[in-house]
């Protein structure tokens, strides 16, 4: 029996597949949504857990720095332009230690101990932002450490704010610069208006009752203790009065750039508590900061700014000290100039070597502790590496001051050569002190 083959009808038999490229677009498209929507989701959840984790690093870094400053302003028992000798010869003066002068640094105190207070409570709100149980227990020790200093009192402080008192009043006269509320003898020595005087401690006081309290024992205190203080803070007799227009602006202009050059000398570059004491030493006993590659490093910085100041200073005495008229206010301009000068040169150059360097390095390590080196178009002196995340300092000419000089360029890419040698060291030696 021959077999046939089985046909089919036309609506049974099954179509051929037809090639849809519509289909195919529909499937790789959801396909790849899905993929890209996992890989943002998982992104999402890695950039959140990284910016929490920033946030609080920052928050942290913040309340750290922060207490150490306010607690070593509240309570260094040494200003910082004064050796520990003169500090005391100071205060051991009549005219500081009489019933009155003893209430005003209680009244001081006391406003101190508010403001303290008031920084505590916006300390710890700052605190109870912070997730990492760790870094919010470091937070709230260093805030603790406030509050412990409110509850103490903070004597060393008040004494600090009356010393800055009297010496920038004083210093205001040096040079006849404050004309407004004092009048001069024909000696030069000055008598100060205090109808009109308005000393800084009283901006120290928030509450209007120890404003009042102070404004009254100020006016029964500091004539006497400014009269006690002066002789302190004048390097040189106080200029005769020049009847010639102009003289006096330059006086004041020639004076000004040297007492900011004197400043920087006489002011400790940890002045304001960026470390603790123990550690500032630690720093600079450091293996890199001991290092004869850093010491010459030094040596070449203060060199320069000697230098530096000199030119600076024969230019200012071509454009002003030349054109004051009066011989006396003249020869005092120059007198005053030449002794800073030499004071800068004492050491040649090392105390401004010093402070440039370390201001430099307190910069990166304040832009890694509190500031925000995430966002893109935000200068800062250091960057978050986003393979890692971790904070990277980027040493360029930008910020790394001590290796500029505006007088020499060539100097100034040689020196910069050397300093990147050992400023990521350096960095390094200092920020976790900083920031912990």
């Amino acid at each position: 029996m021959s077999q046939h083959p089985i046909v089919l009808p036309d609506y049974l038999a099954p179509k051929p597949r037809r090639f849809s490229p519509l289909k195919v677009a529909v499937v790789t498209f959801v396909s790849l949504f899905v993929v890209v929507a996992l890989v943002a989701a998982y992104l999402w959840v890695e950039y959140s857990t990284y910016t929490e984790a920033a946030e609080d690093s920052r928050a942290e870094g913040y309340i750290v720095v922060t207490s150490r400053s306010t607690v070593h302003y509240a309570s260094d028992p040494l200003p910082a332009d004064i050796s520990e000798e003169d500090y005391a010869a100071f205060w051991a003066e009549p005219a500081l230690n009489t019933p009155d002068a003893l209430a005003l640094l209680d009244v001081i105190n006391e406003g101190w101990k508010a403001r303290l207070q008031e920084d505590v409570k916006h300390m710890e709100y700052r605190v109870d932002g912070i997730v990492d149980p760790a870094k919010r227990a470091n937070a709230q020790a260093a805030v603790d450490e406030i509050a412990e200093l409110a509850s103490h009192g903070t004597v060393q402080g008040a004494k600090s704010a009356v010393y800055d008192d009297l010496a920038q009043l004083s210093r205001k006269t040096c040079h006849r610069w404050d004309t407004d509320d004092v009048s001069y003898q024909a000696n030069g020595h000055p008598i100060r208006n205090w109808t009109t005087t308005q000393p800084q401690i009283l901006s120290l006081l928030e509450s209007e009752d120890s404003t009042r309290q102070a404004t009254s024992l100020v006016a029964k205190v500091y004539p006497a203790a400014f009269e006690a203080a002066h002789p302190r803070f004048c390097k040189l007799p106080i200029p005769p009065e020049s009847s010639h227009p102009g003289d006096m602006n330059l006086l004041f202009s020639v004076t000004h750039e040297a007492d900011m050059l004197l400043e920087s000398l006489e002011t400790h570059p940890n002045a304001a508590g960026q470390l603790t004491a123990e550690d500032y030493e630690a720093f600079w006993n450091s293996p890199v900061m001991t290092s004869p590659e850093v010491q010459a490093y030094l040596d070449r910085v203060g060199e320069k700014a000697v230098i530096d100041h000199r030119g600076a200073a024969a230019y200012r005495q071509k454009r002003e000290t030349d054109q004051i008229v009066d011989p006396g206010v003249r020869e005092h301009a120059q007198q005053y100039t030449d002794w800073v000068l030499d004071e800068a040169a004492k050491d040649n150059g090392r105390r401004l070597a010093v402070g440039m360097v370390y201001a430099d390095l307190v910069e990166y390590w304040d832009a890694a502790c509190t500031g925000e080196p995430d966002r893109w178009l935000h200068p800062s002196p250091v960057k978050r590496n986003i393979w890692n995340s971790r904070l990277e300092p980027d040493f360029n000419t930008d910020y790394v001051s001590s290796a500029w000089s505006s007088r020499d360029s060539e100097w100034s890419d040689a020196t910069f050569k050397l300093a990147v040698e050992f400023y990521p060291e350096a960095y390094a030696a200092g920020v976790d002190s900083y920031c912990k």
